[in-house]
């Protein structure tokens, strides 16, 4: 075997190698969608706690793959075509999650902000009857 036919024996297992993985991982996705898809009965907090980490873990899961992906020599592989179709789309999904983020985080920091201030309140009016 002469070194081009080594060569290219190496290059068609890297670009096997790379097929298969991205099967698995895709395969890997599609289980996570098929999970999150799945009717449940959500009936107290402790089901939806527990339904939101699952949410959570399926976006951890896919958003370290991306950066372990998001290398320069991956993402050269890409076509301006597909950056132009996927970017608009993982904007508006990053938007929407950053809303959530900030409108759950707004709402309880002002409860949070709520229960400090009756706390002090309360400890200045319990404080004033045992000076009198």
């Amino acid at each position: 075997m002469d070194k081009e036919e080594k060569i290219k024996k190496v290059l068609e297992g890297m670009l096997k190698q790379e097929q298969q993985s991205k099967k698995s991982w895709s395969g890997s996705i599609n289980g996570l969608i098929k999970i999150l898809k799945k009717k449940r009965n959500l009936d107290d907090r402790l089901q939806y706690a527990e339904f939101m980490l699952e949410i959570l873990n399926a976006m951890t899961f896919s958003l370290n793959g991306w950066y372990q992906w998001c290398n320069v020599y991956q993402l050269n592989r890409l076509s301006k075509e597909e950056y132009e179709e996927f970017i608009p789309k993982l904007v508006e999904v990053a938007i929407k999650w950053l809303e959530i983020d900030r409108d759950l985080t707004s709402k309880k920091e002002k409860e949070l902000q709520k229960s400090i201030e009756s706390e002090i309140q309360e400890e200045q009016e319990s404080s004033k009857k045992y000076v009198s």
